[in-house]
């Protein structure tokens, strides 16, 4: 199974969408998803992980300067907006 998720969060995706919050670090699985991530976004010159914090949590291995998304701030309907934006822009990129 873990080389199934191997695949499902790296060459096979385009972007990850991490939904940061407290409860984030603290969960077991989430740990083995992000080492996937991280060591994928590591092989891509091109943004690959999309984080969008529903609270202040931090989470170590994302950089400080890597821009997100602040459901606080956004709310879903700003959210959802930005990804829409984000996969047509890939989608032109691939046309």
């Amino acid at each position: 199974m873990s080389e199934y998720f191997r695949e499902v969060y790296g060459p096979k995706t385009r972007y990850i969408v991490v939904l940061i919050s407290k409860h984030y670090p603290v969960k077991n699985w989430t740990g083995f998803e992000f080492s996937i991530m991280r060591e994928e976004a590591k092989k891509r010159q091109d943004e690959f992980i999309l984080p969008i914090k529903l609270d202040n949590t931090q989470i170590e291995g994302i950089k400080e300067d890597i821009a997100y998304l602040d459901y606080q701030e956004e709310g879903i309907e700003g959210i959802v907006d930005c990804l829409i934006k984000k996969i047509d822009k890939a989608r032109e990129i691939e046309e």
